[in-house]
């Protein structure tokens, strides 16, 4: 098959528009995720989030504080957090940012962790919905 100058041009041209468009789709897919303590007064909860590639580290959240991070999903749409979760007398586990089950939704996850499993509030529709911890 032969290319003509005209036609690798037009290609390179397609291309670099193409990248240029999905840059700045991908740039505005920026995810916050914000994780309240609501365990019981008095009780500091111990968060430690991690992806594959980003460990973000310990972090002591007082009651009814909030901590967040942000990250942008990955092309391919299997980002994953996950948090281990730690306070008085309790270790538990969650998938805190799950690229299946969040991405159409939450651009702005707001987690309520709660002793029985964290509560996500979904903000289009102003509704809580609680999962249950990783087992």
């Amino acid at each position: 098959m032969f290319f003509s100058i005209k036609n690798l041009s037009l290609s390179l041209i397609f291309f670099t528009v193409l990248l240029t468009w999905s840059d700045c789709v991908y740039e505005e897919r920026t995810v916050v995720v914000q994780i309240s303590n609501n365990i019981s007064q008095a009780t500091d909860l111990m968060v430690h989030c991690k992806s594959k590639d980003d460990d973000l580290g310990a972090h002591v959240i007082p009651f009814s504080n909030t901590w967040q991070f942000h990250f942008r999903p990955n092309f391919w749409g299997t980002t994953l957090y996950f948090c281990k979760m730690v306070w008085e007398g309790a270790t538990k586990w969650f998938d805190i940012f799950n690229a299946e089950r969040d991405n159409p939704y939450c651009h702005l996850c707001k987690w309520s962790i709660v002793a029985t499993g964290p509560c996500r509030l979904d903000v289009d529709i102003n509704k809580t919905v609680c999962f249950n911890w990783n087992t």
